[in-house]
């Protein structure tokens, strides 16, 4: 089924609202239609969003109850989905962390591709993990804990349906290898760099 929608979901726990307006600027290179989650880490206070509330369009706002853990920022994408239900109309998901933006080549992504579950690469540069980028070429090996940041993922909302990420460093690997099994290894592959790591931290 072809999505004409996207959902960009930021845990947002560092409390820079200027990384959040790059966030921002940089999700208008998007070619469909797009909303912004921003789900706030419980340590935040009250009022964090108040600053920002005007500055940003189809955005929506929410923290987590104060006696829920970050997790890692794996509960605030879990709150997410508890947020937005599987729907008749479907949508892409796509996870863009606070000290990140989107990649300038991300619009040039296929969303009329059919798989529900694609990886992408992702420009490493200036991280602690060293070289320029980390390329997927094969499910097996990528869609595993220590093989692949989320930001190297793109879902369809309804194909994740209830699963959930484990609130754990390396929740992402985890549910990037419980999507794979859930597609029998049909994970669609785009070896084109299309995401940053850690971009606002270089």
């Amino acid at each position: 089924m072809t999505c004409n929608h996207i959902d960009i979901v930021t845990p947002y726990g560092s409390g820079n609202k200027d990384w959040l307006r790059k966030i921002y600027q940089s999700i208008q290179t998007i070619p469909i239609e797009w909303s912004w989650y921003i789900i706030a880490d419980s340590g935040l206070p009250d009022d964090w969003f108040g600053e920002i509330f005007d500055e940003f369009k189809h955005t929506f706002y929410a923290r987590l109850h104060p006696m829920d853990p970050s997790g890692w920022g794996k509960n605030q994408i879990n709150y997410y989905f508890g947020w937005v239900p599987v729907q008749e109309t479907d949508r892409w998901v796509y996870v863009v962390d606070d000290d990140t933006i989107v990649h300038p080549n991300f619009c040039k992504f296929d969303f009329n591709r059919p798989e529900d579950f694609v990886i992408f690469s992702q420009d490493i540069d200036g991280s602690q993990y060293g070289g320029e980028s980390r390329i997927v070429s094969d499910p097996i090996k990528d869609c595993a804990p220590f093989g692949i940041d989320q930001g190297q993922m793109i879902h369809k909302r309804n194909f994740i349906n209830d699963l959930e990420y484990w609130p754990i460093y390396r929740g992402d690997g985890y549910f990037a290898l419980e999507s794979r099994i859930r597609t029998n290894n049909n994970v669609g592959v785009d070896p084109e760099i299309r995401s940053y790591y850690n971009y606002l931290k270089r």
